[in-house]
């Protein structure tokens, strides 16, 4: 027989890829300056390069809770991405 192994949903949380590395660690200065401080610079060679992670979620639901966290922040441009 053969073990089913349910997917774990994964939504992602993240600011758009900015245009250079030097204006996404600017954009990661001023997301520290909000508060926000588990950042991460994607530096895949993909769309995604110069995105800046801020968490990834099991349900869309605490994404969601979290990108609205962030909006009170100040900050914008928060996206969700994923699915469940």
């Amino acid at each position: 027989t053969v073990a089913s192994v349910p997917a774990t949903a994964s939504w992602w949380v993240y600011v758009p890829p900015r245009a250079s590395r030097e204006q996404a660690d600017k954009e990661v200065l001023r997301l520290n300056a909000a508060g926000i401080r588990d950042t991460y610079v994607v530096q895949e060679q993909n769309d995604m390069r110069h995105a800046i992670s801020l968490g990834i979620f099991r349900t869309r639901e605490a994404a969601e809770r979290f990108a609205e966290g962030v909006k009170a922040k100040g900050v914008s441009g928060a996206t969700i991405s994923g699915q469940g």
